[in-house]
């Protein structure tokens, strides 16, 4: 039970949760409702912990900051020595989820009841634990029969497809790239209206899939695009209404993010898919580079004007924007590798084809060379820093192409290194 005093605190905070006090009181309120609920926490049950941290989602403001209520909830899970039961785990991990944060001891507490209970699983449950798992960057490729049943479901493409590309996105974080999945959703994709069930970021994590197992569908990937692009040609009109704050804030099913844009280009070029209204493209791009969207996250940028070179379209504006040496300097400062090496392919890619675009560049090759593996160009290291699912992927359409007895097992590496 409650103690009075943290009861009238979620009853206050419950009658001023849209914002009726000032700044001042509501913070004040907060943090007394923080350490009371925290102290709460210390001394209950686990199910009565639940409750608590129920009744504190309910009132929260659910921003980034992690409340000192939901450290000491973890604490207590990692405390907790019997076996959590699938209820508990689910509403544990949606917890966690909100916050974007999870412990180790706590991580494997969930793992071990997921792995033990996925049969028992509805639809709706494993979506959930997806999700969950996706936002926690749960590892899961130590238990490939759970990654399996994931696989097996996700075709079941039911009333809602944001669920199935819940599990998308999960299986390309651990690496389960199985062509054989994805040639079940492609029959059954078509039936599926993509203008209205689902959003242009959840279409660009439908394409990012597809492309990640290099499983090329024509009509869907057209499907994508055309939905994409219409979004893209309906936000141009915030770009007068509000502010790069405002923008940033959206909602991606509002509006597309920057790396929605960085990965629905990549995902395009990198499986030769033709990219187009390139002038659209490229006025939006350059309507978040002038409204500073960029600043501080130039991977994103880079990602999409080199996909862009993939395919021979090329804009001044925005090659000195990547060519910059302010651009360099964040790459390297935070070590982007992925987008020093496309900066570089970029630049390379100018020398033929746009030489225009080397230019405007203020930094020389030899800078973009800088922080790069000596080892660059060789294909053998570049597949060694590749998951060998993906080696394994290209074993199997080799053997269906050639047969089985021409891909002998390691003979796709050895050709990758040159024997």
């Amino acid at each position: 039970m409650l103690k009075e005093q943290l009861r009238k605190l979620f009853f206050v905070r419950s009658a001023t949760v849209q914002g009726h006090v000032s700044r001042e009181i509501d913070t004040v309120l907060k943090g007394r409702l923080d350490n009371q609920t925290a102290a709460a926490l210390l001394t209950c049950s686990l199910d009565e912990a639940l409750s608590i941290m129920d009744l504190w989602i309910s009132v929260s403001d659910l921003d980034k900051r992690v409340p000192r209520c939901f450290k000491v909830f973890l604490d207590k899970l990692a405390a907790h020595s019997e076996r959590l039961t699938v209820p508990q785990t689910l509403q544990i991990l949606f917890y966690c989820a909100i916050y974007r944060k999870l412990t180790s001891a706590v991580k494997e507490k969930l793992r071990q009841t997921v792995f033990e209970n996925v049969a028992s699983l509805d639809h709706l449950q494993l979506e959930l634990v997806c999700f969950a798992f996706y936002v926690l960057k749960v590892d899961c490729r130590d238990f490939p029969k759970f990654l399996s049943t994931v696989a097996e479901r996700a075709p079941d493409v039911g009333p809602d497809l944001k669920l199935t590309i819940t599990s998308l996105k999960f299986l390309r974080q651990n690496n389960y790239l199985d062509v054989e999945l994805f040639r079940k959703l492609s029959t059954k994709l078509p039936k599926v209206d993509l203008e209205t069930e689902v959003s242009s970021v959840e279409c660009c994590h439908l394409l990012q899939s597809f492309v990640s197992a290099r499983f090329y569908d024509e009509d869907l990937f057209q499907r994508i695009q055309k939905k994409v692009l219409k979004d893209i040609q309906t936000q141009t009109e915030f770009y007068g209404e509000y502010s790069t704050d405002e923008l940033v804030q959206m909602h991606p099913s509002q509006r597309l993010r920057i790396k929605d844009l960085a990965n629905f280009l990549y995902s395009l070029a990198t499986i030769n898919h033709e990219i187009e209204e390139v002038g659209l493209v490229a006025s939006d791009l350059k309507n978040r580079l002038e409204g500073g969207e960029y600043n501080g996250m130039p991977y994103f940028l880079v990602q999409s004007v080199y996909a862009l070179s993939l395919q021979g379209i090329y804009d001044v504006e925005l090659l000195a924007a990547v060519f910059s040496e302010e651009t360099v300097w964040k790459l390297v400062q935070d070590g982007w590798k992925d987008a020093q090496r496309w900066l570089y392919c970029l630049y390379k890619n100018c020398q033929i084809e746009f030489p225009e675009g080397v230019k405007v560049a203020e930094v020389s090759e030899a800078r973009l060379q800088n922080g790069l593996p000596k080892d660059f160009f060789n294909i053998g290291f570049e597949m060694s820093c590749r998951d060998e699912s993906l080696i394994e992927n290209v074993r199997k359409d080799l053997a269906k192409e050639y047969g089985p007895d021409a891909i002998l097992a390691g003979q796709v590496r050895s050709m990758c290194n040159g024997h």
